[in-house]
């Protein structure tokens, strides 16, 4: 609604997957079960829902297999969760599209990243230091950041 967090979600997953694939589309899964659930709850309280909800993910089998209906997959636990997946899609509940690396938000806070590629990420969400009443972030009053009242940092006022 309007690009407002309504909720975040985080859950250890019931199952140990071999795969990136397999562990996006278990994560797709129940992400799904939380849109259906608040568009159901956005219709209780009369708030029309137009369009669906876009679903970002890094992985492109993922991204393929949820869109082309021909897909075919080996595993019974994969396929129950693409069916559960696939239908929002056909249904036009969901849309589905890949997150290129460059702009992925996950990655930042899941992996190593270099400081400023971090900083282009999550540069909205960082919050810097507040700043006193002499203009430095240290909290003390005589503007040394090693907070000794003389600018040393021997510990004495001399």
């Amino acid at each position: 609604m309007r690009a407002t967090l309504i909720m975040s979600y985080c859950k250890r997953q019931n199952t140990v997957e071999s795969a990136t694939f397999e562990s996006e589309l278990v994560a797709m899964r129940l992400a799904r079960y939380l849109v259906v659930e608040i568009r159901i709850k956005l219709r209780m309280f009369g708030i029309p829902i137009l369009g669906p909800a876009n679903f970002f993910c890094d992985s492109e089998g993922v991204v393929k297999n949820t869109s082309v209906p021909e897909s075919t997959l080996n595993k019974k636990h994969n396929s129950i969760n693409y069916h559960i997946v696939r239908e929002p899609v056909a249904q036009g509940i969901m849309r589905v599209a890949k997150e290129p690396t460059e702009t992925n938000l996950a990655d930042a806070l899941t992996k190593i990243v270099p400081y400023e590629r971090k900083k282009m990420l999550l540069g909205p969400l960082l919050v810097d230091a507040p700043v006193d009443a002499d203009g430095d972030a240290d909290g003390d009053a005589d503007g040394n950041a090693d907070g000794d009242a003389d600018g040393n940092a021997d510990g004495d006022a001399t």
